[in-house]
């Protein structure tokens, strides 16, 4: 089944996610003071981790699988005074594993767990 999720981003150069399915990005966006990606998912394909890489204006990017990431959208904190540009890597990698005591490492959207680093 394909739903749109909500995927938190943590405010890091490179980030794997891991996604409910195969992934379409569609959105990125600051809610609440936190940036989030949001995806058109098909869970029929099952999960799959993907990198994520954020860099700020006027940072180098440098991307280790470059030719296989796909600039996604820009975001803007600190009151417009920063803007950063997320690029998703279509390269299906390993997704880390989470440690089962730790529920802040959970975030519920749209009634689906999704794992935030």
């Amino acid at each position: 089944m394909i739903h749109i999720l909500k995927y938190k981003l943590a405010p890091q150069h490179e980030q794997v996610l891991q996604f409910a399915g195969a992934v379409l990005p569609l959105h990125v966006a600051v809610d609440n003071g936190d940036a989030y990606l949001w995806a058109q998912v098909n869970d029929a394909a099952g999960p799959r981790g993907h990198r994520v890489h954020i860099y700020a204006t006027g940072d180098d990017v440098v991307m280790a699988d470059e030719p296989t990431a796909m600039y996604v959208g820009t975001y803007r904190l600190a009151e417009g005074r920063k803007m950063w540009h997320v690029y998703l890597d279509y390269k299906v990698v390993a997704v880390p594993a989470a440690d089962p005591g730790d529920e802040e490492g959970l975030v519920l959207v749209n009634e689906k767990a999704t794992t935030e680093l």
